[in-house]
């Protein structure tokens, strides 16, 4: 089923910080030596996308493995 097709009290929201799509530090490969490049980033949205730790959105996984 599609997200929006559910009913309000279906849906899931939660903050970012939470969502198993968000990264505090986000690394890329510079020069084959992992360096972070970007800090709270949302994989989610497209390439990955400027968020806050503390921000909501309406595609929120939980992320279920705790660091």
């Amino acid at each position: 089923m599609i997200l929006y097709e559910l009913p309000m009290e279906a849906k899931i929201f939660g903050h970012c910080k939470d969502c198993k799509f968000f990264e505090h530090d986000h690394f890329e490969q510079v020069g084959g030596v992992p360096i972070i490049v970007s800090h709270e980033i949302c994989s989610r949205w497209g390439d990955g996308c400027k968020t806050k730790e503390d921000g909501f959105c309406f595609m929120f996984e939980p992320n279920h493995i705790r660091k």
